[in-house]
C-alpha cells in the first residue's frame, strides 16, 4: 500500500484571504493557489498563534503541536524543541523519509534531511 506524501509549507504571516482574494487585492500568487485549491489543506481561519506571537515561537509549535521551548543560540538560530517528538522524527520513525529546507526553528532536529537557514 502506497503511503501518503505530505507537503507541508509555512508561509509567516500568509493570511487564507490573501490567497483565495488576492488577484482582488492586486495580488497574484499562482503557484501557492494552485497549492491550496488542488487538494491542499489549510486553515481558512487563520490559526490561533502562540504566544508571544513572534515567528520563532510560532515555528516551533508547527513541527511539535506543544508550547515552544523558546531555546535559541543568537537571534536567527533558533532550535527545535526536544521535549517532545517533532514532525520528523515521528514521519521517520513511521517509514517516511522526512526533510526540511530552510524552516526557521530545524536546528538540531533528527530528521533525514535536515537544511537549516544559514545566517
Amino acid at each position: 500500500m502506497r503511503k501518503p506524501c505530505v507537503l507541508l509549507i509555512s508561509v509567516d504571516a500568509l493570511m487564507p484571504k490573501l490567497v483565495f482574494e488576492g488577484s482582488g487585492l492586486g495580488l497574484e500568487l499562482p503557484n501557492i493557489q494552485r497549492l491550496f485549491i488542488e487538494g491542499g489543506t489549510y486553515a481558512d481561519q487563520g490559526m490561533k498563534s502562540v504566544f508571544p506571537a513572534f515567528t520563532y515561537t510560532c515555528h516551533q509549535s508547527i513541527p511539535t503541536g506543544t508550547y515552544p521551548e523558546n531555546k535559541h543560540n543568537g537571534a536567527w538560530y533558533w532550535g527545535v524543541s526536544n521535549h517532545v517528538e517533532n514532525i520528523w522524527q515521528l514521519a521517520h520513525e513511521n517509514g517516511y523519509v522526512s526533510a526540511s529546507m530552510a524552516f526557521p526553528t530545524s536546528v538540531g532536529a533528527k530528521g533525514d534531511f535536515i537544511a537549516p537557514i544559514l545566517v
